[in-house]
């Protein structure tokens, strides 16, 4: 049974619930912190570092990309900031490559981005399309480590899957954080993204065989021999902690042998 007033609900298990008196202000910032926790901090900051390359790819070249994807407001931050990192100097002297304060600039307008506010979307989302993003994803290369062409030119090769994925994700954390709707801003651009990893994938995996680099992705296996070694020293030891290892660590290893995940 449970009783309300204007100030005060009581709940049948935790026993009475003070509803304080706050200003809307505030109440509207619970509920950002609410709708913010949907998602880990460590994913956000992914998101936001994806998001960040994709603005200062268009700002690199304002004239082609800048105009269509950044808004008038942001081009006009990042410059300032840009100016700033111009100015910055090695210890030798020199121009530093270095870009913290037009990435800091990038990543403060993401973070400031409201679903009541219009003006606080950084980028046109709009203008996003398929020709548009595929560029800048046939941008994500990189060099193959200590290997090079016939003519001593270094080799790049595709980034894998996961890197796309991190991409598209990013893009779809950043129309659901200023509350448009996908399809209807830009009707077929995700299903044409999707396309675009299969594709991709493939042609990473072709690339990467060819050069007689490694295709999957992720940790390699631990070996048997590995495993058994791992199991002796645990079940030997005379700590009371490693019992508990010792029985965790042979039951993960059954369950990844029954997905036939070991090398044997």
């Amino acid at each position: 049974m449970s009783t309300t007033n204007n100030n005060v609900a009581a709940d049948n298990t935790d026993g009475p619930l003070f509803i304080l008196e706050a200003d809307d202000a505030a109440l509207d910032q619970d509920t950002r912190n609410v709708m913010n926790s949907r998602i880990t901090d460590g994913t956000r900051d992914g998101y936001e570092r994806c998001l960040v390359k994709v603005m200062l790819w268009a700002f690199d070249d304002m004239e082609q990309y800048g105009d269509k994807i950044l808004t008038p407001s942001t081009v006009e931050k990042m410059k300032a900031a840009h100016l700033r990192d111009k100015e910055r100097r090695t210890q030798a002297g020199r121009p530093s490559k270095k870009r913290d304060y037009i990435r800091e600039e990038c990543k403060t307008m993401l973070k400031a981005i409201s679903k009541r506010d219009e003006s606080t979307i950084p980028i046109r989302l709009e203008n996003l399309n398929f020709d548009l993003i595929s560029r800048f994803l046939a941008t994500l290369k990189r060099v193959a480590r200590g290997m090079k062409d016939n003519n001593g030119r270094k080799v790049v090769v595709r980034l894998k899957l996961s890197s796309y994925e991190a991409y598209c994700s990013a893009l779809s954390h950043l129309f659901t954080e200023c509350g448009k709707d996908r399809e209807s801003t830009c009707p077929g651009f995700f299903g044409e993204l999707s396309k675009y990893k299969k594709g991709a994938r493939r042609l990473a995996a072709k690339e990467r065989r060819e050069l007689g680099l490694r295709i999957t992705e992720g940790k390699k296996p631990l070996p048997l021999k590995a495993y058994r070694r791992l199991a002796e020293i645990l079940f030997n030891s005379e700590k009371k902690e490693y019992v508990q290892a010792h029985t965790f660590l042979v039951l993960d290893w059954n369950m990844i042998s029954r997905s036939e995940s070991v090398i044997e």
